[in-house]
């Protein structure tokens, strides 16, 4: 099965996020379902089943460890920031908390992930949209899209996600979710 680790805001954050489809009306996009709004703190790929469980220990293990904390989504731009702009991000204000969470889950599960620079240059953000293969020079007009946000949300559990590739896009469902204490 192909996993990931995330953060996935409350419902109500999700939605809010969603309606910045608006302001990219014509433009060569693929927008992210509300529902699949997620920060990745850790691409791990395809993974065999009986791997599954060990992910889990681990997971049960560094969670124990951090109490819940806060997220600030600070604005939403084209991103990556360093290449030519493919996607459209909700970047997060750099957080202390969320960053040592991040570099913890991934040093422990290094041995399972399929890249080995899954965790250089973290840069937490929420993926809105994607845009369309071979289309991205068509991104010129959003280039300066800045738009600044003050949406905040508790962070409490992060979540073991399987993600299924289909036609229509992926599809994605919980494994299991694990409370920050």
């Amino acid at each position: 099965m192909r996993l990931f680790v995330s953060i996935n805001p409350p419902d109500e954050i999700r939605k809010s996020l969603a309606e910045f489809e608006r302001y990219f009306k014509g433009g060569p996009l693929r927008f992210t379902k509300p529902d699949h709004i997620h920060i990745t703190l850790c691409f791990i790929g395809w993974t065999d089943d009986g791997k599954v469980l060990e992910i889990k220990k681990i997971l049960e293990k560094i969670t124990g460890e951090y109490k819940p904390f806060k997220l600030v989504l600070k604005n939403i731009t084209l991103g990556p920031l360093n290449t030519r702009p493919k996607m459209v991000w909700a970047n997060c204000q750099i957080n202390p908390e969320l960053l040592n969470l991040q570099k913890d889950i991934g040093q422990s599960l290094k041995p399972y992930c399929a890249k080995e620079d899954n965790y250089k240059g973290y840069n937490p953000h929420l993926t809105l949209a994607r845009c369309e293969k071979g289309k991205e020079r068509n991104l010129k007009e959003f280039k300066s899209f800045n738009y600044n946000l003050e949406l905040e949300f508790p962070v409490a559990h992060i979540y073991l996600m399987k993600s299924n590739l289909k036609k229509s896009g992926s599809e994605y469902s919980i494994v299991k979710e694990f409370s920050l204490m």
